[in-house]
């Protein structure tokens, strides 16, 4: 009587479970995932720029000329996110790439921007985050 009294105790316990796990899982399938508005500016330079996405697989927007914008009001947030901005300029007729800093967003509005003068050398573009 007693084992089948712990038979009948391990399957209620394991239907209520079962029953819990889905659910959580049903629960957070359905849950919308958080957005939020991004905003790329090539403002005040003399290169054509792009947003690199570091932690989305090197994603990028689209390159912008100076004076142009990117502008996302539905990007699926991932939390904390870094980007760099990667310009590109004709010097002597050949292509030249240069990289900003690293900058981190947290994951909420985030205004991104470059400006200024394509730097000589090794020196990384002029961007800030806001």
């Amino acid at each position: 009587m007693r084992s089948g009294t712990r038979k009948l105790a391990a399957a209620a316990a394991a239907l209520m479970m079962a029953t819990g796990l889905l659910l959580a899982s049903t629960g957070a399938a359905t849950a919308a995932p958080r957005t939020y508005k991004l905003e790329f500016c090539n403002y005040g330079s003399d290169f054509n720029a792009y947003l690199l996405f570091v932690d989305r697989g090197l994603a990028t927007t689209t390159v912008k000329r100076p004076g142009e914008c990117f502008k996302d009001s539905a990007l699926p947030s991932i939390g904390t996110e870094r980007f760099r901005v990667v310009g590109e300029k004709k010097v002597d007729g050949k292509l030249v790439t240069n990289v900003s800093r690293t900058l981190t967003a947290d994951g909420y509005n985030t205004y991104v921007e470059t400006f200024g003068k394509f730097p000589a050398g090794f020196a990384p573009l002029a961007a800030r985050i806001s």
